[in-house]
This record gives structure tokens, C-alpha cells and sequence, in this order.
């Protein structure tokens, strides 16, 4: 508990909260960019903190990190295309809350959520740790196969309408998941002699066809009108930007069982922030 406090003391110092407020910016500018993320983000923002201090270095490269991760959550919310993987989830009742005037509360919850999320997290994490650490030595093919498994069945799951379609989309996401490299082996799988696949098929990428490019040809379908859509409820004066007491109440469950469901995913080794935001 002190190293905590010693942690959060040093956090809290005028040069640091600088640091902690410009890289959460930048990072919202960066995330909102559909294919670049908080890997490239952090990758290209890295150079930045060679005139920093360790310590302020860590606090803004995490900071970025962050403010990226909420970015995707903001194209996720207005237009339906996700800026990192790890946001997919965020479409799927995001943007249909912009789409009724609602964009507003979306966007604060998914910010509030984040961060009570991201605290619960830290403290546990700061606990946990050593116990973790040892328990990620444990795991081997059988229980990576397992986590594998569990990803597929909760695409099954969560599906709605028909459950072989899901089952097959599942299939088929798991075979373009193969192109690229064997790690064990080093053999190229189903590359076709294209070099551009040997690191494999990239997600974002993926996830841009599939959200970004639906939308357009679903807006070529309805005769190449654009729908105009009062995101932000601008006409409607009952729908304020804030989420009103309704929202927070029916928020603080699904909140605090994401968070721990979260904590729980990030422990297992292989799994990350797209498994736990889908389960």
C-alpha cells in the first residue's frame, strides 16, 4: 500500500499532470484516425520522450496509450467505424445511440466507464501481480487451445438471430487468422507468394471494410442519400450532451461487471483487451 501512495504522490506533481493531460489529448487525436491505434500512436509519439524523465516518459507514453484507446471509442459511437479493435463492441449499441440523438451520454459513459474500469484495474493489478506472474507460467497448449475455444463459442453466444451463421463467421475468422507466418515452424501459410501477407491480415484493416465500407454501401443502397442525423439531440432539447440519472443507475452494473470481467480476461495469457470487450 505505501509504494502505492508513493506512486499516486508522484503522479500528482504540476509536471506530470501536464505531461498526463497533453498525451491524453494527443492520444484522442491519434485514436480517432481509423488503422493507426495506440501501438502506432505510442510508436510514433516515442521519439517525444527522450528529453523526459522515466518517470514522465511513462506517465505520458500511458497517458497516449489511453486517450488512443478512447479515441476509437469516439468513431466507434459517430460513425460506426472503429478506430482500434479493442472499440468493435462500442459499435454495437454506440451507434445506435448517436443515431437517436444520444451520441452525448454514449460518449461521457464509455469515458466514465473507462476510467472506473481502468482504476479498479491499477488496484488490483498492484495485488495481484506477483501471484499473476506465476500464474501465467503455468500455461501451455492445452490451455491456450481452451482460450481459443472460449473466444469461439462467445462469438456463438452473443450472436444474435442465427447461431450456424455465427458459428460459420466464427470458422471463417479463424482461417484468415492463419495466413501469415507459423510461429512454431516458421512455414508460410496460405501467403499465396504475396509478401504483404507474410506478417498476416492486420485487424484494423479488416474491421475498416467491414464497418466503414458497410456503411457506405448501405448508404448506396437507401440511393446514395445521406441520412442527416442529429447526433447530439441539438433539435431536441430533452436530450441533453450529459447522460441524465437514468443512464448513470442502469450504468453502474454493467460498469463495475465489465471491469472485473476485464481484470479477470487481462490476467490470461493470450487474451487482451478485443477477447474481454466482446465476452
Amino acid at each position: 500500500m505505501s509504494d502505492l501512495m508513493t506512486g499516486l504522490a508522484t503522479l500528482l506533481t504540476m509536471q506530470n499532470l501536464l505531461l498526463l493531460a497533453g498525451g491524453v489529448l494527443i492520444g484522442m487525436i491519434v485514436g480517432v484516425i481509423p488503422g493507426v491505434g495506440p501501438s502506432a500512436g505510442l510508436a510514433i509519439l516515442l521519439p517525444v520522450t527522450f528529453g523526459l524523465d522515466p518517470t514522465g516518459a511513462i506517465v505520458m507514453l500511458a497517458a497516449v496509450y489511453y486517450g488512443a484507446m478512447y479515441g476509437g471509442t469516439i468513431t466507434s459511437v459517430l460513425i460506426n467505424t472503429p478506430g482500434e479493435s479493442a472499440t468493435v463492441a462500442s459499435t454495437f449499441d454506440g451507434y445506435p445511440l448517436a443515431k437517436q440523438g444520444r451520441a452525448g451520454p454514449a460518449l461521457v459513459m464509455a469515458a466514465v466507464a473507462s476510467f472506473v474500469a481502468g482504476t479498479i484495474g491499477a488496484l488490483l493489478m498492484s495485488f495481484a501481480a506477483p501471484a499473476t506472474a506465476a500464474f501465467a507460467r503455468t500455461f501451455g497448449p492445452p490451455e491456450y487451445f481452451l482460450i481459443v475455444m472460449a473466444g469461439l463459442l462467445t462469438v456463438i453466444v452473443i450472436l444474435r438471430g442465427n447461431k450456424l451463421l455465427g458459428a460459420l463467421s466464427a470458422l471463417i475468422g479463424f482461417a484468415i487468422g492463419t495466413v501469415g507466418v507459423d510461429i512454431g515452424g516458421g512455414e508460410r501459410r496460405y501467403t499465396f507468394g504475396a509478401v504483404e501477407l507474410i506478417n498476416g491480415v492486420d485487424f484494423i484493416p479488416v474491421a475498416i471494410g467491414l464497418f466503414a465500407v458497410g456503411e457506405v454501401l448501405h448508404t448506396l443502397w437507401r440511393g446514395g442519400h445521406l441520412e442527416r442525423l442529429d447526433f447530439f439531440g441539438v433539435s431536441a432539447r430533452s436530450r441533453g450532451f450529459w447522460p441524465n440519472r437514468n443512464d448513470i443507475r442502469e450504468s453502474v452494473g454493467p460498469t463495475l461487471r465489465g471491469s472485473f470481467l476485464g481484470f479477470g480476461v487481462g490476467l490470461t495469457p493470450g487474451a487482451g483487451a478485443t477477447v474481454a470487450s466482446l465476452m
